[in-house]
């Protein structure tokens, strides 16, 4: 293998690991925001639409500063995006594919 060659396969092979890494800590973050019963409970809560945080703490069983506190890790996860109107804050589920898999979950507890 020549210079040329090894440099470009290295140089690939550094590409196709960090893109691992990248698919590694992304897979780590949604199964830690899906791994707690609250956060489960608020995308639960947000699979019918949009909610403000004012209708997500009461269902929550939490404090206002634990909810927060769980939404960011959802939004930081990729699952939750948000809107401010105002004083209030809205959140909801990004991608109908969360929705598919909270839908398969459900699913496999009541079996």
């Amino acid at each position: 293998m020549n210079g040329k060659v090894k440099s470009n396969y290295t140089k690939k092979y550094m590409e196709i690991n960090e893109m691992n890494t990248q698919n590694e800590y992304k897979t780590r973050m949604i199964l830690k925001a899906l791994s707690d019963l609250t956060r489960f409970k608020i995308l639960t809560f947000l699979k019918n639409g949009e909610k403000c945080v004012c209708e997500i703490v009461p269902i929550s069983g939490v404090t206002q500063s634990a909810v927060s506190q769980h939404l960011k890790i959802l939004r930081e996860a990729g699952l939750l995006e948000n809107r401010r109107e105002g004083a209030s804050i809205y959140y909801k589920i990004v991608d109908e594919r969360i929705i598919k898999i909270l839908d398969l979950i459900e699913e496999i507890i009541e079996e």
